[in-house]
């Protein structure tokens, strides 16, 4: 009788353990079969807001097309300047209409722009001769230093160039060379101290004589400042470093980049949980030039070919 009854508990336990083991498989292979469906939905909302960003691109991403076209299709938020336009789309591969809302606005702050080593990022001035906060910084470690070349016309019309390298870590700048540009720190913390810097354009000193900084003179309020051009240099040979650069005058500081972000998710999804894939692309609005150029032949006039 005592064997009957042990045979019977572990009957059960066994029953038990089995009846858990196929909930678990049906919980498992329901779950998987749910996050194969999200990660579809996603793919798709994904391909329709990159399309749909990419369509905008293509007309939008040229510096000198006004956006105030946009006005016709899409709400205003700030004239010339921010739009955000909703549409709906379909995916290429079903049937699904996605909701999609595009957001296209200039910027005058540039966040995180990623800069390569011996890439360059011109700064449009125009004008502008108050100061920048200019970081490129991250936690992986990378060292780098920022090479600035600045572009003005003088008061007779001739364009000229000066160049200042901020090296703290000493990667190129052996010689302690006297800085062209006034500089001034912007951050507590002693390695950021090293990848951050405000300058000051109005300060910046021109240099009268080759290799001898000690004859220079502060730019004038005649000069004005056109461009900057910022060069990421490094030692390491694959390094990209996020740059954000922001004015100290905003209101005198013309617009810098044109950010186009798009969400696209099902429209007829029944459930909150439904996913929303978000897609972003920042454009320059200065015309850029090649990075193996320190400035271009700059004319107001026609350049013939005698």
């Amino acid at each position: 009788m005592v064997k009957k009854g042990q045979i019977l508990i572990i009957t059960l336990l066994v029953l038990t353990i089995l009846s858990i083991l196929s909930i678990s498989i049906i919980v498992l292979n329901n779950r998987d079969a749910g996050q194969v469906v999200a990660n579809l939905k996603y793919e798709q909302a994904y391909n329709v807001a990159e399309t749909e960003l990419n369509s905008l691109i293509q007309i939008y991403g040229d510096y000198q097309t006004n956006l105030s076209a946009l006005s016709i299709d899409c709400l205003e938020l700030e004239p010339n300047n921010w739009y955000e336009c909703t549409k709906t789309r379909s995916d290429l591969n079903s049937d699904t209409a996605y909701n999609v809302e595009t957001n296209i606005r200039n910027e005058k702050e540039i966040q995180r722009y990623e800069l390569a080593k011996d890439r360059s990022l011109d700064i449009y001035l125009n004008g502008y001769s108050s100061g920048l906060d200019i970081r490129w910084f991250d936690n992986s470690g990378l060292l780098g230093a920022m090479e600035m070349t600045l572009v003005f016309k003088t008061p007779t019309g001739d364009y000229k160039v000066v160049k200042d390298l901020f090296d703290k870590y000493g990667i190129f700048d052996t010689k302690n060379a006297t800085s062209v540009f006034s500089y001034q720190s912007i951050e507590s913390d002693l390695t950021r101290q090293n990848s951050s810097t405000r300058i000051n354009i109005g300060t910046t000193k021109i240099n009268l004589i080759a290799n001898a900084l000690n004859n220079s003179v502060n730019l004038t309020n005649s000069d004005i400042p056109y461009y900057l051009k910022l060069t990421l240099r490094s030692n390491s040979a694959q390094a990209v470093l996020p740059l954000s650069v922001q004015s100290t005058d905003p209101a005198s500081f013309p617009s810098q980049v044109r950010t186009f972000t798009a969400s696209s998710f099902d429209n007829n999804a029944s459930n909150t949980s439904t996913p929303v894939a978000n897609v972003e692309s920042v454009v320059p609005l200065f015309g850029q030039l090649g990075g193996i150029f320190d400035y271009a032949l700059i004319s107001e006039d026609e350049v013939k070919n005698n």
